[in-house]
């Protein structure tokens, strides 16, 4: 079986919280393990995948303004997407 993966139509923004997550569809990712990212900070959520787990792809741009792809879990740390 593949993953189930749907962009999203609009990209959204969603601010990082203090436990470097984020929520979508009523769930929290963690964002651990993004470097240089701290609370407040703004990612992008692109895509979402729903099988075989719920996960985000988010776009996050650096204070070099370098951005980068991020997979991001339920309760993994974030891991550069391919």
């Amino acid at each position: 079986m593949t993953n189930q993966t749907q962009p999203l139509a609009i990209a959204v923004k969603r601010a990082v919280r203090h436990d470097l997550t984020v929520r979508f569809r009523e769930k929290s990712y963690c964002l651990r393990g993004i470097p240089n990212l701290v609370s407040g900070m703004t990612v992008t959520i692109t895509h979402y995948d729903w099988y075989p787990c719920d996960r985000l792809t988010v776009n996050f741009v650096n204070n070099a303004g370098v951005s980068s792809d991020w997979l991001v879990g339920c309760t993994d740390m974030a891991q550069a997407a391919a």
